[in-house]
C-alpha cells in the first residue's frame, strides 16, 4: 500500500484557499474515471514519514445536510463507507455528524458535500492539509454532484453496467485518501480503481470494502485493532495499472489446462461473462482471497463450491471443499478446481460459487463479502 507524502505547495494555498498560511501543506487527490488529475506539485518536500491523523485522535467529519440530509439513501451509503474502515483493521476512531453550516476549505473543519465546480469533473476529490509536523490537520471531500450515482449495492452499477457509479465505492476511496492512503498500482485495490474493487454476493448484492493492502496501510499508519477477523471473496483480480490507479477485471472459468472455457450463447448474465461447460469435466474457478482483518481468522480458509440455479446458496448443490491458506499481507488470486455434476440438467444456466463459511469456533465480521458467483452454461 502507498501513503500520501508531504507535498509542499506553499506557493499555491493562498490561491485555493482563502485565509491559508504558509505554513500548512496541502494536497488534492481525486477518483476519476480510472486516471486521476495531477496533484498540485510545483515544489516537491517529502516528510521523513508517511502523514497520518495524530496518534489516537477520534476523526470527525461534518457532513452538509443540504448534500447529506439525515436519513437520506446518500448519508446511509456515507456511514456504510466509513464505517467500513472504522470496522477494519487499523486501530482508527472515525465519524460523521450533520451540519447546517456552511462549507469551506481549510476552515479547521472537516467538511463533506456535492458539489458541481468543486471536484473537477471526477465523481470525487479529497483535499487534505497537513501541518508542518506532517500530521492531517483537515481533509475535506467533495463529491460530484452531476454523477451519475446510485445509493445502493445492488450490481445496478458499474462494472456490471456502463453506468452509474456507486457512491459507496467512491466514498470508501475518499475516505482512504482522508486517513492517509495514496493510490495504488500494483494490487488488487479500493485505491486504484474503486468501482471494481468489490464482492457481488447473495442475492446480487455488492459490497465495497477497503480489502486487504488498504486494510494494511492503514494498519502500518496506525496500529492494528484486536478481534477483528474478515475474510473476503471476489470473483475480481488485478489486470494492470492505468496512471496511478491498479485496473481490475472478473475472474473466469478455465479448464484444467489453463484456457479459457468458450462463451455461453448469451455472452453475459447480469452484467458478466457467462462460460460454457460440460458434464462431467472438471474446470477452475478463478477468486480472490482477501485476509482483510487482524488476528482471528483460521490460518486455512475452507472454500465451498456449488452449483446454483440464481445468485443464492440456498438453491444450490454443494460440489466441493477447498482450502486455500492466506497471510495477511496483498490478495491472494487462485483458481478453485470443481468437476461439472454428471446429473446436472442440460443446455441450461447456473451460477458456480464459492463460499466462505467459518468453521465452527470462528467469526467473521463481514458476511456480504463471503461469496461469489460466475455464471456457466452446461451444454
Amino acid at each position: 500500500m502507498r501513503y500520501l507524502y508531504l507535498i509542499n505547495i506553499s506557493l499555491l494555498i493562498g490561491a485555493l484557499f482563502e485565509g491559508s498560511s504558509a505554513s500548512a501543506y496541502v494536497v488534492r487527490v481525486v477518483t476519476g474515471e480510472v486516471r486521476s488529475g495531477p496533484y498540485y506539485n510545483p515544489t516537491i518536500t517529502r516528510c521523513r514519514r508517511t502523514a497520518a491523523w495524530p496518534t489516537g485522535t477520534a476523526v470527525k467529519w461534518f457532513r452538509n445536510l443540504t448534500s447529506f440530509p439525515d436519513g437520506s439513501n446518500s448519508t446511509k451509503a456515507l456511514i456504510s463507507a466509513w464505517s467500513r474502515w472504522n470496522s477494519g483493521a487499523a486501530n482508527i476512531n472515525i465519524s460523521t455528524v450533520g451540519d447546517s453550516g456552511g462549507v469551506a476549505f481549510d476552515d479547521g473543519k472537516n467538511s463533506i458535500w456535492f458539489s458541481t465546480r468543486d471536484t473537477e469533473g471526477f465523481p470525487g476529490v479529497a483535499y487534505v492539509s497537513y501541518s508542518n509536523r506532517c500530521n492531517i490537520k483537515e481533509a475535506d471531500i467533495i463529491f460530484n454532484a452531476n454523477g451519475p450515482w446510485t445509493f445502493f449495492e445492488n450490481a445496478q452499477h458499474e462494472p456490471f453496467k456502463e453506468r452509474p457509479r456507486n457512491f459507496t465505492g467512491v466514498a470508501v476511496h475518499e475516505f482512504g485518501h482522508a486517513l492517509g492512503l495514496e493510490h495504488e498500482d500494483r494490487y488488487y485495490n479500493i485505491m486504484g480503481a474503486d468501482s471494481s474493487h468489490l464482492t457481488r454476493g447473495y442475492n446480487s448484492d455488492t459490497f465495497y470494502g477497503p480489502g486487504e493492502d488498504g486494510n494494511n496501510g492503514l494498519v502500518a499508519l496506525y496500529g492494528a485493532a484486536s478481534g477483528r477477523p474478515d475474510i473476503g471473496l471476489t470473483v475480481m483480480r488485478y489486470e494492470g495499472i492505468d496512471g496511478e490507479y491498479s485496473t481490475h477485471k472478473f475472474g473466469g472459468i478455465r479448464t484444467t489446462s489453463g484456457v479459457l472455457a468458450s462463451s455461453c450463447p448469451i455472452d453475459k448474465i447480469g452484467g458478466q461473462k457467462c462460460y460454457s461447460v460440460v458434464k462431467g469435466k472438471t474446470y477452475q474457478m478463478e477468486v480472490t482471497v482477501e485476509n482483510n482483518g487482524t488476528a482471528g481468522a483460521p490460518s486455512s480458509i475452507p472454500i465451498n463450491i456449488y452449483l446454483n440455479s440464481k445468485i443464492d446458496l440456498s438453491v444450490g448443490s454443494f460440489l466441493v471443499t477447498r482450502k486455500v491458506t492466506v497471510s495477511r499481507d496483498v490478495p491472494y488470486e487462485t483458481k478453485l478446481s470443481f468437476t461439472v455434476p454428471a446429473t446436472a440438467a442440460s443446455k441450461t444456466y447456473f451460477f458456480v460459487s464459492a463460499e466462505y463459511a467459518p468453521p465452527s469456533g470462528y467469526s467473521d465480521r463481514f458476511s456480504k463479502n463471503n461469496a461469489a458467483f460466475i455464471p456457466i452454461y452446461v451444454q
